[in-house]
């Protein structure tokens, strides 16, 4: 089954782009990109086929793991918080 396939199916079950992403340890553009059949990363398309069987052997898709922050985002908000004392110290 592609990997396009199962996102589709996880986002029938009510997931969105970026839980998917969350649970998958990866961006919602990557699952964006997925979608409209780019590449992505072995180890992502690993965790994607990971995530699909467990919801399917479970049978439903309200157990997904969604970790607090991923590191993107918490590199990302050093990047703002870095960027905001440099504007201060401009000024």
């Amino acid at each position: 089954m592609k990997i396009k396939t199962m996102i589709e199916e996880l986002m029938e079950r009510g997931y969105s782009q970026g839980s998917i992403a969350d649970a998958v340890g990866t961006t919602q553009p990557t699952i964006h990109r997925a979608l409209n059949g780019s590449d992505i990363r072995y180890t992502t398309g690993k965790a994607i086929e990971a995530l699909y069987a467990q919801q399917r052997a479970e049978g439903r898709a309200d157990s997904i793991p969604c970790p607090e922050r991923r590191d993107g985002d918490r590199r990302q908000g050093e990047r703002r918080e870095s960027d905001r004392r440099e504007a201060e110290r401009r000024t």
